[in-house]
């Protein structure tokens, strides 16, 4: 006989968490998602404390020697992602993310795997068809490899547009800047340039007046000028 069938416990509601492992443990095809379930409910009640355990965990692991790890495990899927449902009087544990219409639901190690995702996430993989419940350990340990390095780069991403957002008015004032010597240097320009305005009987050079008989004195006053223009 089992010694865990005679062990004795003072909180009711724990010896009855108790004996229904163990009723589950008998049952190899029992899906392991019940144990999370009910000891998820255990340290929400934390009804372990009134038999001296420290934690959930601990009454796991001293009482069915489970492993720390397999323990953790166990706790954290039956606080946040194990639900209790009724078939007729019959108790029923499922994830939250089980298929009502189908029936389908994931494993207990298939959930192990997708925990680092987040409710959401998973949800979200569920409904665009990347994530379905017949998928192999295998294959979802590199769907989580590929989603978590596809939001790093996103958050790499999002990161970069925001320091370039923040640089954005020191460039505008550079342009500004250019700008401003491109209008001063204009300005120079057409100070530099001759003013050369033509009558009916003479030219007048920056304000130098020539006959039409002495245009070769226009010609070498223009030189002049372009001259001292590119010194």
């Amino acid at each position: 006989m089992n010694e865990l069938t005679t062990k004795k416990f003072e909180n009711q509601s724990l010896a009855k968490a108790t004996e229904e492992i163990i009723r589950l443990q008998k049952n190899v095809n029992q899906s392991l998602i019940s144990v999370a379930g009910i000891s998820g409910e255990v340290a929400k009640s934390e009804s372990y404390k009134d038999d001296g355990f420290k934690s959930a965990q601990e009454w796991l692991m001293s009482t069915f020697n489970y492993k720390k790890s397999t323990a953790y495990t166990m706790v954290k899927i039956g606080k946040s992602y194990v639900n209790l449902e009724i078939d007729g009087c019959v108790p029923i544990y499922k994830t939250i993310f089980a298929n009502s219409k189908t029936d389908e639901d994931f494993t207990l190690t298939q959930l192990e795997k997708l925990l680092p995702l987040g409710k959401e996430t998973i949800k979200l993989l569920l409904s665009t068809g990347d994530l379905n419940y017949s998928m192999t350990v295998k294959e979802i340990k590199e769907l989580v490899a590929n989603t978590k390095l596809l939001e790093k780069e996103e958050t790499e991403t999002e990161e970069t547009e925001t320091d370039t957002e923040e640089t954005e008015p020191e460039t505008e004032t550079e342009t500004e800047t250019e700008i401003e010597t491109e209008a001063e240097i204009e300005t120079d320009l057409r100070k530099a340039v001759s003013t050369i305005e033509i009558y009916k009987d003479c030219i007048f050079v920056d304000d130098i007046k020539f006959g039409f008989d002495n245009l070769n004195e226009v010609v070498k006053h223009i030189r002049k000028t372009v001259k001292n223009l590119n010194n």
